[in-house]
């Protein structure tokens, strides 16, 4: 049994770096569930559920079994569901239905389903490969991009992780239909993120179909609520238009000008 402190024992993210180093898979590796799944004895079920629930899994005795629906089109999307459910089934037991919104970090508010999210995150891409990156490099959605690929999850999860891991003053942005419809933000960012409409001295506003990508330096009020800033801060936006989703993603990162 891999040796970890009494704390990290009571984190989620504990049993998904137990279950890494159990069988061998290291940092660096996208994790293979279909072995996962067989090495664990876990059945796995595509079948409709219910009304608005995306992944189902339960106990009995020896038996486990995972139930995801059909309507999750994308592979990454399935890849965090069973991941998930496992974390359910590992750190929970017993029977478990999860809807959409129990899927996404930034809405979750049940502390089980919070916990099988962080179990699913740090399955799919271990912090200490995000903490060495961000190491050496800026949250992006570039290095999300690579981290995508890399571990065949969404880009979404991939600037998530990158955001809620990383010591810098940033915040992601998710918009449709020129609204901002979530963020999330870092530990260090203290500023108030906008919501509603975006604004139109964002860099965001002109990204489009036909000027996908876009990155620069913008007033800091274009995407936080706060009256007054210091006026050594800088706000640095990237973002991205993804036209099969018809969605938005900037990521905004206050940087202090000391010199």
């Amino acid at each position: 049994m891999s040796k970890f402190t009494l704390q990290e024992r009571r984190n989620p993210e504990w049993y998904a770096m137990d279950l890494r180093q159990e069988m061998e898979i290291p940092d660096s590796e996208p994790i293979d569930l279909d072995n996962l799944l067989r090495i664990l004895n876990i059945h796995l079920k595509i079948a409709r559920i219910g009304k608005g629930i995306l992944g189902a899994c339960k106990v009995k005795g020896l038996h486990k079994l995972i139930v995801i629906s059909p309507d999750i089109l994308y592979e990454t999307n399935k890849r965090f569901t069973i991941s998930h459910e496992i974390g359910h089934l590992i750190i929970h037991h017993g029977v478990h239905y999860c809807y959409a919104d129990d899927l996404k970090m930034w809405i979750s508010k049940s502390t089980k389903e919070k916990e099988a999210n962080k179990f699913a995150a740090e399955l799919l891409l271990p912090q200490r490969t995000v903490k060495s990156k961000l190491n050496k490099h800026d949250v992006s959605l570039e290095l999300a991009a690579i981290l995508s690929n890399q571990y065949n999850i969404s880009l979404t999860s991939a600037i998530i992780r990158l955001v809620e891991l990383s010591e810098e003053n940033v915040c992601v942005f998710c918009q449709k239909n020129d609204k901002i419809c979530w963020y999330m933000r870092s530990n260090e960012c203290r500023f108030s993120p906008r919501t509603g409409a975006i604004s139109y001295d964002s860099l965001s506003y002109i990204t489009s179909l036909k000027r996908q990508k876009q990155e620069g330096y913008v007033n800091p009020s274009s995407w936080f609520e706060e009256d007054e800033f210091d006026e050594d801060l800088n706000c640095h936006e990237e973002t991205w238009y993804f036209e099969n989703l018809n969605m938005k993603l900037s990521v905004v990162r206050l940087e202090t000008d000391y010199w």
